[in-house]
């Protein structure tokens, strides 16, 4: 520069750095520079070699470890030129590099070279903690369970082979009981072992017997029984003299199917019966019926049950004695009895009903409403016999004057209360039960 003191006075200064001259070290850690991974179980068989490139006269080693690859640790007793690293239990992140020197010098740092660094990285073994939901009955589902890997191989009795972290055994036998093996590998393919114990228990048997056919009202025995059982239970309880034990009186109301179940404290079975109730017969002949002359009248029979035979009698004046709703025509008040009889032996029944006879129903033709006390009403005695019948009485303008069923009201000759005319008004007598429909005229007179 052209300051004061003449030329040659300029001064750069840059960093510098001083370091020992010596030869180029490299290691290895079983043949791997760089990053090892390996498992605490794997540590033992750690191998570190060393190669030297050009070299001291007398070289001197040092091995040496950190856990942040800053701050390092003489290894004591490592100072060959290989090393093997004890067994570490402690997971993590371990450095090693090789401190050389020529003789003493090694005790030194700054008069001893280093080696390029190994970073060893020790990973935890899985913990497998390999378990079931057993004991557990057979027939029911056993499903494996294990923990702390990626991988899962799974080998046990009868062949068995899952690479599933919580295989299913389903529907599982006595025969499925053993010890169960699984290998777990974590992502740094880290493996462990571990074994559970899986233990099935036989079923009980049970048994109710036989399907039971009864009349309805009679008693029976079920025949349960139960091999290795310890209890019994009957559902449902309804008609049983006792729930809880193998063989029970039942006198059930209607066709009933019980279940057995039997238990040996731990596992079950069940199992069922029948019991088939066979209703009494039961007969029912109808209400009673009338008839006019040669009409005839249907007779409405009924039965309940099953397998039945059924007849009436006598079997005269009916169309057929085998039918439930024979025609009867017969010529006087006759009294027909419906029989009918179990085919399973369940008792038989009887009923009747009476088919009046009229040989006509007198209808009077006239009456005289005028309140002297002689004739005021139409009076149809002959109806009593026929509670349904109904009557209807018509004016001549074909107005509806009078109605009653069953007529329990006999007709005053009046309409709304008002006193009707003389005069002729036709009438209309349903007797219902399927006869004929009566018709014809009757006299008002006042």
């Amino acid at each position: 520069n052209n300051a004061p003191g003449g030329c040659g006075n300029d001064l750069a200064l840059d960093d510098i750095t001083f370091r020992p001259c010596g030869p180029k070290a490299s290691i290895n850690v079983n043949g791997v520079t760089g990053i090892k991974e390996v498992c605490t179980r794997d540590t033992a068989s750690l191998n570190f070699g060393s190669t030297l490139v050009g070299g001291y006269n007398n070289s001197f080693y040092q091995w040496q470890v950190s856990n942040d690859s800053i701050s390092w640790t003489d290894i004591p007793g490592a100072n060959v030129a290989s090393y093997s690293i004890p067994a570490i239990v402690t997971p993590g992140r371990y450095y090693y590099r090789l401190a050389v020197a020529e003789g003493n010098n090694i005790t030194i740092s700054s008069c001893r070279i280093a080696s390029d660094i190994i970073t060893v990285n020790v990973n935890s073994l899985p913990v497998p903690a390999a378990s079931n939901n057993s004991p557990a009955c057979e027939g029911t589902n056993i499903r494996f369970s294990a923990n702390d890997g990626v991988n899962y191989l799974w080998t046990g009795p009868g062949n068995f082979t899952s690479d599933l972290q919580s295989p299913v055994i389903t529907d599982v036998l006595e025969s499925n009981s053993g010890v169960y093996q699984v290998q777990v590998i974590t992502k740094a393919g880290c493996i462990n072992n571990d074994s559970t114990t899986i233990v099935i228990n036989r079923n009980p048997v049970a048994d109710a017997g036989k399907d039971i056919t009864i009349c309805a009202g009679i008693t029976t025995q079920l025949e349960g029984s139960g091999i290795d059982a310890s209890t019994y239970t009957w559902t449902p309880a309804a008609g049983l003299s006792n729930a809880s034990i193998p063989s029970p009186l039942a006198t059930p109301a209607q066709t009933t199917l019980y279940t057995l179940t039997v238990s040996d404290g731990v596992c079950k079975d069940s199992t069922s019966v029948l019991v088939n109730v066979l209703e009494k017969p039961v007969a029912n002949a109808g209400p009673d019926r009338a008839i006019v002359g040669t009409q005839s009248v249907t007779l409405d029979g009924q039965v309940t049950g099953s397998n039945l035979t059924y007849f009436w009698t006598p079997n005269l004046y009916l169309s057929s004695d085998t039918v439930l709703t024979p025609q009867a025509t017969p010529p006087y008040d006759t009294s027909f009895i419906l029989h009918v009889i179990s085919n399973d032996g369940c008792g038989e029944d009887t009923d009747e009903v009476l088919v009046k006879y009229y040989k006509d129903i007198y209808i009077p033709n006239a009456f005289t409403p005028n309140n002297d006390g002689l004739n005021d009403r139409w009076n149809l005695p002959a109806l009593s016999a026929f509670p349904l019948a109904e009557v209807s009485v018509y004016n001549r303008y074909g107005q509806l004057v009078f109605y009653n069923k069953g007529y329990t009201n006999q007709w005053d000759g009046t309409f709304k209360g008002m006193p009707q005319t003389s005069g002729v008004y036709v009438f209309v007598i349903d007797l219902k039960n399927g006869l004929k429909k009566l018709k014809g005229v009757v006299m008002l007179i006042r």
